[in-house]
């Protein structure tokens, strides 16, 4: 082989080399491209199975907290329809014991009445007798019944005489004295007088007739008229 020839060949397997090692570094460039593809492909399907395994996570969460809260409510109503139920039924027995209270009250009230409805009845037939004797006797029966009436008040009134020769004898009475006052026996006196009379009047009067004389007005009274008989 000549000289030229071997200086050319060894130019052009010196240029394939440098071709094959440039076509090789490329190729390990578009190698190295793809894996980082595949790398961040791979990367980025991981992080959104990542996002939808912790979605379906949170929704089947969120689905068992709606769950319990309607499980919690459910618990919460049974126990207040329970509660409701036995205020129902206390309720309800104390109205049968209140009813039946008031049964034996009802049936208490019934005797009581039948047993004074006889008594009445007793009451009226002795007293239809007791009249029926006492009218055969010839007994006037009073009227129990209505008021007492009231006493009439009596006044003196002195006679004139003929001639004219006599005159009215009267008392000298203060305007501030009853009348009571002038009348010389208890017949004269009635509530009026009684009424008029004053603590020290009513103190005298109760002296005249040699009754206790102690006391407050009112006492005074009450003493003087039980005497009296008003």
């Amino acid at each position: 082989m000549s000289t030229l020839t071997l200086s050319t060949y060894s130019r052009h397997r010196s240029i394939a080399t440098q071709a094959r090692k440039k076509a090789e570094e490329e190729a390990r460039k578009r190698a190295a491209a793809i894996a980082k593809a595949e790398a961040e492909a791979k990367a980025a399907a991981e992080a959104r199975a990542a996002e939808e395994a912790k979605a379906k996570a949170q929704a089947k969460g969120l689905v068992a907290a709606v769950a319990i809260k309607q499980a919690k409510d459910q618990e919460a109503a049974v126990a207040e329809a329970s509660k409701k139920a036995e205020a129902a039924a206390a309720a309800e027995a104390e109205a049968q014991v209140a009813a039946e209270a008031a049964s034996r009250e009802a049936a208490a009230a019934r005797k009581r009445a039948d047993s004074e409805a006889s008594t009445l009845a007793d009451l009226k037939r002795k007293a239809s007798a007791l009249e029926k004797d006492a009218k055969a006797a010839g007994a006037t029966i009073p009227d129990l019944d209505k008021p007492e009436p009231k006493a009439a008040k009596s006044a003196k009134k002195g006679k004139k005489s003929s001639g004219g020769s006599k005159k009215r004898k009267s008392e000298a009475i203060s305007e501030e004295e009853p009348a009571a006052e002038a009348s010389g026996g208890d017949g004269d006196m009635d509530m009026t007088a009684v009424n008029k009379l004053t603590a020290d009047k009513l103190k005298k009067e109760l002296k005249k007739r040699k009754l206790d004389d102690k006391g407050k007005k009112a006492e005074l009274k009450a003493r003087l008229v039980e005497a009296l008989g008003l």
